[in-house]
């Protein structure tokens, strides 16, 4: 996460209350007024592929051990094995874990699929990405993730992202 858009003056890498120098305190801003930037990063098991080489790899260990060609004897694109393990991740922490996020089904099935020559290119999977998002009324994207195993606790957690939501949409107008 790059949370540089919450602390302007900086923080400190590994004590984010404090400033870069360490002596002062210092408080993140709202999220819902600023945005974040998430990476997904697996650079423990990462590999170099020089400009133009092809991106033909062996290996059967990896973060998500659901990618159909992982084969230590077999080569397989590296690149398609990304796209489905991003989707497969998708798919694991998010729409099996939350409600409301059936606008990304249409995302992660392309990336999961069995067959790595029918999935998207990376720049394929952001064109839609992009193409989603635009499509979404701006207010659903900023509320909060409500768990599918808490429905009770879902009424609290909408309440609050309404009331946040409507508290950012006031300070918009008043200034």
């Amino acid at each position: 996460m790059d949370a540089d858009a919450l602390y302007p003056g900086g923080h400190d890498p590994v004590r984010r209350g404090c400033s870069p120098d360490g002596v002062y305190e210092v408080s993140p801003l709202a999220r819902i007024d600023h945005s974040v930037l998430y990476y997904f990063i697996d650079f423990g098991l990462a590999c170099h592929l020089p400009p133009g080489s092809p991106s033909l790899v062996f290996g059967d260990v990896g973060r998500d051990s659901d990618v159909p060609e992982l084969s230590s004897s077999i080569p397989y694109d590296a690149f398609k094995m990304d796209i489905f393990a991003l989707g497969n991740l998708y798919a694991m922490e998010f729409t099996e874990k939350y409600n409301h996020l059936q606008f990304l089904e249409p995302l992660i099935g392309p990336m999961t699929r069995e067959v790595p020559g029918s999935r998207p290119r990376a720049v394929e999977v952001l064109a839609q990405w992009q193409d989603i998002r635009n499509s979404l009324n701006q207010k659903t994207y900023r509320w909060r993730l409500t768990p599918k195993s808490a429905p009770v606790g879902r009424v609290i957690h909408e309440t609050v992202a309404v009331t946040r939501e409507g508290i950012s949409n006031l300070k918009k107008y008043m200034t």
